[in-house]
């Protein structure tokens, strides 16, 4: 059978053409994706920290800077009505 994932239908068919259609393969197989999906969702998770510790404080910053740049287009308004 291989790394090949087969369908419950296929299955049936197999199961009548071969008498010893599953495998301890077959469970193996199965048991490596399963391990190898779980690994990809904590590889996943752990770039998804990563990317929150990195961006939170540029988005701080970047905040503070539009709310200063704010004041100042403000002042330089101020400034402009005046003169």
């Amino acid at each position: 059978m291989g790394d090949r994932i087969y369908q419950h239908e296929d299955l049936d068919t197999i199961g009548k053409k071969d008498p010893q259609p599953a495998t301890s393969i077959d469970i193996c197989t199965i048991t490596s994706i399963d391990s190898k999906f779980a690994a990809m969702e904590d590889r996943l998770q752990s770039y998804e920290n990563m990317h929150d510790r990195f961006t939170s404080p540029i988005m701080r910053y970047l905040d503070s800077l539009c709310t200063q740049m704010m004041k100042v287009q403000k002042d330089i308004g101020k400034l402009h009505d005046i003169t």
